[in-house]
């Protein structure tokens, strides 16, 4: 059954991101990369779709982690620790030097969703 998209909203582009993520996963296969829709700007009648690839074998977060590190007083041996907040523990999986007051970007064990944290609580909570 063909489906029909009449106009670029929220609902619409969260769809046809969707379809295409399943559909690069055949050109993930092909070539040995891991491949994702990331930022998505739209109008209403018209909607562009940014796509990233990466060479599956390189864990590009640690190696960004490990280049701005020192930035945050964080050692790159860091990346992949465990801390603990609220009872909950969570691991460091990432930074974002974009994001000046959330820069560390970590996992939480228990749902393996990510979270954003200062600098300043992980390096406290590291100790």
């Amino acid at each position: 059954m063909k489906k029909s998209i009449n106009k670029m909203d929220d609902a619409s582009l969260t769809i046809l991101s969707d379809a295409i993520n399943k559909r690069l996963f055949d050109i993930e296969q092909e070539f040995g990369v891991s491949m994702r829709v990331g930022n998505v700007s739209y109008a209403d009648l018209k909607a562009t779709f940014k796509v990233e690839a990466v060479i599956s074998s390189i864990d590009v977060r640690k190696i960004d982690f490990e280049k701005y590190c020192k930035l945050y007083n964080l050692s790159a041996s860091d990346y992949g620790r465990k801390f603990l907040v609220n009872n909950s523990e969570y691991i460091i999986s990432g930074i974002n030097v974009k994001a000046r007051k959330l820069p560390i970007i970590a996992k939480k064990i228990s749902d393996n969703k990510e979270y954003i944290f200062t600098a300043s609580d992980v390096k406290f909570k590291l100790k």
